[in-house]
């Protein structure tokens, strides 16, 4: 399975963010996704019916930037 995500953090005052990225392939086991890069960054996603959970390890980008949350699943095509 192909992954890729994006996330930023812009500061308060809006001069300037940080910015991480993730890209590659993960296999999922049953309602589980682990998603590594280079043995620094992790991320875990957890399937819960119509629910994705994501939770990393905060070392996928700069200072605040973070993939984790939950997210309502899109219906299928």
């Amino acid at each position: 399975m192909d992954l890729e995500g994006e996330a930023y953090w812009f500061g308060p005052l809006h001069n300037g963010g940080h910015i991480g990225n993730i890209s590659g392939e993960a296999s999922p086991i049953g309602n589980h996704l682990h998603y590594t890069e280079e043995d620094i960054c992790t991320v875990d996603f957890a399937l819960l019916g119509k629910y994705i959970l994501a939770n990393d390890n905060n070392m996928c980008g700069g200072v605040n930037v973070r993939f984790w949350g939950v997210w309502k699943r899109a219906a299928a095509r």
